[in-house]
């Protein structure tokens, strides 16, 4: 075997401590071509801006995936009655209802009901903590 070529252990793999690629990428060369980059990039993106305008589809796709960020899917605002002083259930069911009848996208309103459930979560913790704390309260008075 000569000196650049390296072993390998069981299974193929190379062994502890070897590199599969033992001479590397030479970091001169990508700072190198930073630098020759780096000193004419005004000129560069001055090039793809006016690739873009004369109608080079991937210059301009290019510098609109730099510019601008991706769109993200976001719903658009509804407006749903709830009942004044309602429980989360009778919240749950005017959701339910104006999904029914159309005024809100189902998507809608099964996120808003997933809110609603978190929310009974959170409301479920806190009265189980008051309980605890009533509790212990008591305990400790008998004691």
């Amino acid at each position: 075997m000569s000196k650049t070529q390296i072993e390998r252990g069981d299974g193929g793999k190379w062994k502890s401590g070897q590199s599969g690629n033992p001479k590397g990428r030479p970091p001169k060369a990508t700072q190198e071509l930073q630098r020759l980059i780096g000193s004419r990039q005004p000129e560069l993106i001055e090039r793809t801006i006016q690739m873009a305008l004369d109608g080079d589809m991937a210059a301009m796709k290019l510098l609109l995936e730099r510019v601008l960020p991706p769109l993200k899917a976001s719903a658009a605002p509804v407006s749903i009655e709830l009942p004044e002083g309602g429980s989360l259930a009778d919240n749950a069911k005017a959701i339910l209802s104006a999904a029914a009848n159309g005024q809100v996208p189902g998507d809608v309103a099964s996120q808003l009901i997933s809110a609603i459930g978190a929310t009974a979560k959170v409301v479920e913790i806190d009265e189980i903590s008051e309980r605890l704390e009533a509790l212990e309260a008591a305990a400790h008075e008998q004691e």
